[in-house]
């Protein structure tokens, strides 16, 4: 999350999301915060699980939403 480029980000909608149990899970929420601290249209978020199919399975709606909205 530090090398990330939030900055570059603010003027594009992100969807941002990991699974709980994901080794992944704290650097995302950090990125979470940090492109909300700056104004960043963002959405996602930390759900329960991890990255494997059930999961895909739940978050696809709102990614798809999400894709709806901003494509």
């Amino acid at each position: 999350a530090a090398r990330a480029p939030l900055r570059d980000l603010v003027d594009i909608p992100v969807w941002l999301g990991c699974g709980e149990r994901d080794d992944r899970a704290p650097q995302t929420e950090t990125m979470l915060k940090g492109l909300k601290a700056l104004g960043a249209t963002t959405e996602g978020g930390i759900s329960s699980g991890c990255q494997d199919t059930a999961y895909r399975v739940r978050v696809l709606p709102e990614q798809f939403a999400f894709f709806s909205r901003h494509l």
